[in-house]
């Protein structure tokens, strides 16, 4: 792939949006399979990126000039966690990222459900085409190597009284609207306002 032009971050791409369009096997599951979970694809592939990106490198000094061009934007996410803050009255979401050829901030967008069902928004500035609550907060991503948490502060007025204890599922977006990644869905549990 690499001398054929199209940089090894297409690989991880590649993955990350097969992933989001099939799911990830359970590792039972993935034990008795042929194929391994997509997680494990991205830590096998990690281990062959250095050499490949050095011979992609060595072929072509100029990225544009390659067939795939520009090396494309990747993120790497970690496993999402939430806290209720009493305190401050919202429910921190903290969501471990990095990404690789990040020119622009990013956006999480944050779907939220309960009991299996998307959850309605209360209010027009969190509320989606189809009346759902969603969050949306722009980031700029690192580029190092391990994965730095993010915290998004929920404000406990986002929810009614009897939705606050739901599900939330992250996506990551570029800032053209294009997906690049999703977290795994966590717990959250919202103080009162």
């Amino acid at each position: 792939m690499a001398r054929e032009g199209y940089h090894p971050d297409y690989v991880f791409g590649l993955h990350h949006l097969l992933k989001a369009r099939t799911g990830e096997q359970s590792k039972f599951m993935a034990f008795f399979s042929s194929h391994p979970r997509w997680e494990t694809r991205d830590q096998r592939d990690d281990r062959a990126f250095t050499d490949a990106v050095g011979e992609y490198n060595r072929l072509w000094p100029d990225a544009n000039a390659s067939p795939g061009g520009v090396p494309p934007l990747v993120a790497f996410v970690g496993k999402p966690s939430a806290q209720e803050n009493k305190k401050d009255k919202t429910a921190d979401l903290s969501l471990p990222i990095y990404c690789r050829n990040a020119t622009e901030p990013l956006q999480f967008v944050i779907l939220f459900r309960k009991n299996k069902a998307a959850v309605k928004a209360i209010d027009e500035e969190h509320r989606n085409d189809h009346g759902e609550l969603t969050y949306r907060q722009n980031f700029d991503c690192s580029e190092k190597i391990e994965a730095q948490p993010i915290v998004v502060h929920l404000p406990a007025t986002l929810v009614a009284k009897n939705d606050r204890r739901i599900e939330a599922t992250t996506f990551v977006f570029s800032g053209t609207g294009q997906f690049v990644e999703e977290y795994k869905p966590v717990s959250i549990h919202f103080p009162k306002p």
